[in-house]
């Protein structure tokens, strides 16, 4: 058995084998994305532009924050 240091190390170790994505990088993706854009795209069905800015912002905060993606709740 090994120190707490050692024990933060390796399970901060196994964790990073998990991530395929840095979490930050993304959320600093999300957060820079223009979302006029949004506009642009073609949609197949008519798109609710302000919620879907409210569900980017949610999935933003999840991911900074570490939490489960509170969108499947609604």
């Amino acid at each position: 058995m090994g120190t707490v240091s050692e024990s933060f190390i390796r399970l901060s170790l196994e964790r990073e084998k998990d991530l395929w994505v840095e979490p930050l990088e993304i959320c600093k993706i999300i957060k820079e994305f223009p979302k006029e854009l949004l506009n642009s795209i073609k949609w197949i069905s008519p798109v609710n532009i302000d919620m879907l800015n409210k569900d980017i912002t949610v999935l933003h905060n999840d991911i900074f924050l570490g939490q489960i993606n509170s969108l499947c709740r609604k």
